[in-house]
């Protein structure tokens, strides 16, 4: 009777036992995350990759424009003016030309209908010559410390600006910049009455959305300041198989380079993905079959996100004075908001998991399993420590022979009668 109890004692053990870990496993195999938002005050100011765009109407030779195109843009003209106009090359620019640079967005896109990447190539300002200068504190920065490259899609241009330098860090303490009267660096340029500016990764691509960039609108006689300041986050996520599912790769570049594969087989590139410059044959266009546009974005469509991200939100404010230089001015101002990483950790770590393990069978069974596996591990150990003694023993260099007749072997005497 009493082994029947004991059993019976010893399986519900093994029950309760077996249930409270399959719950504990299941738990642990979400591999669910935490989050964890920290702020964080720099010691050094950085200045961040400097993205530029510019809408095409406003970049382009429309005249030369007209030439090659003359009924397109004669549409053009009458879709944003009185369709009655009589729009010819002698008065395209007082009839239609300042009108169409009021609705630059919404004119590039339209633009972006009949040109091809041969009239972006001939007919645009280069960006990089509209730079007067970069002033970095009170100190001008050479032209070689710096780097520029040309970006563009069907109907915008961009420039991004990028020190050359390490990391781009302009003062080793804040409280240094401040007698720079708050900004951290200024930029002379002439590009005209409509572009936009944002701070970015230098790793990532630009992006043709508007939102994104801080837009800035003066008339064509009247140069402008602006100032602009950026609020900076670091985000890190993990990856499969923990749920975040992130990857390490470059979400932007990635579907970019995909879209951009993809339509070029179709001999035509969409009209909002930004390519390098130079890198598209000139006869291409930007219209396509708009069933090969979906089937393109839904191939290239990816939702993973990136395991390390650096996001730049960019903000500022128009002076309405006008500048008493030549070039527009955009004052850098210094970040007045901290740093905040957004870190994910795992919510349940595998030393953790053996750790409540141990904890529910010593309650089911009262040991600890610490103690089990000492006294395991000690009787391991002593086993193979005999095992290698007795081995030592067996090779050792000692070596025990017989001699017959020892009598005669040490008695002299005997082994010459022998003899």
């Amino acid at each position: 009777m009493k082994m029947i109890r004991a059993k019976l004692v010893y399986l519900f053990c093994i029950i309760g036992l077996s249930i409270q870990i399959y719950h504990l496993t299941c738990n642990y195999l979400k591999f669910k995350v935490r989050h964890e938002v920290t702020y964080d005050y720099a010691d050094q100011v950085e200045l961040p990759t400097i993205d530029i765009i510019i809408p095409m109407v406003v970049t382009i030779n429309l005249a030369e424009l007209f030439i090659r195109y003359p009924e397109q843009m004669t549409e053009l003209c009458k879709m944003h003016m009185n369709e009655r106009a009589n729009v010819t090359i002698d008065n395209y620019f007082s009839e239609c030309a300042n009108e169409v640079k009021k609705i630059a967005s919404m004119a590039s896109q339209n633009l972006a209908s009949f040109i091809k990447v041969k009239d972006i190539n001939e007919l645009t300002v280069d960006p990089r010559k509209q730079i007067d200068y970069i002033q970095i504190a009170n100190a001008y920065v050479p032209a070689e410390q710096w780097k520029m490259k040309r970006y563009f899609n069907g109907w915008a241009i961009f420039l991004r600006i990028s020190c050359t330098k390490q990391a781009t860090l302009i003062a080793n303490n804040i409280n240094i910049v401040r007698s720079y009267e708050e900004k951290i660096a200024i930029l002379g340029h002439s590009f005209g009455p409509y572009f936009g500016i944002r701070f970015t990764s230098q790793f990532d691509m630009p992006v043709s959305a508007t939102s994104a960039y801080f837009m800035i609108i003066q008339k064509a006689d009247k140069k402008l300041s602006a100032w602009v300041r950026y609020e900076k986050m670091v985000s890190s996520s993990l990856p499969n198989p923990y749920e975040t599912k992130c990857r390490h790769y470059n979400k932007l570049k990635t579907l970019s380079d995909c879209k951009v594969k993809k339509s070029f087989h179709e001999r035509f590139l969409m009209k909002d993905i930004v390519n390098e410059w130079g890198s598209q044959p000139e006869y291409f266009g930007f219209v396509g079959d708009p069933s090969k546009i979906e089937e393109i974005k839904s191939h290239c469509a990816e939702s993973s996100i990136e395991c390390e991200k650096t996001t730049y939100t960019t903000d500022g404010e128009i002076n309405s004075e006008k500048v008493k230089h030549t070039s527009g001015q955009i004052f850098i101002k210094k970040p007045v908001t901290p740093t905040m990483y957004l870190i994910v950790h795992p919510e349940s770590l595998l030393s953790q998991y053996l750790i409540f393990v141990g904890i529910i069978i010593g309650t089911w069974f009262g040991f600890s399993v610490f103690d089990r596996l000492i006294i395991t591990s000690t009787w391991i150990g002593s086993k193979i420590i005999t095992k290698i003694r007795k081995g030592r023993e067996s090779t050792s260099s000692i070596k025990l022979f017989t001699i017959r007749n020892s009598y005669i072997f040490w008695n002299p005497s005997l082994r010459r009668t022998s003899d």
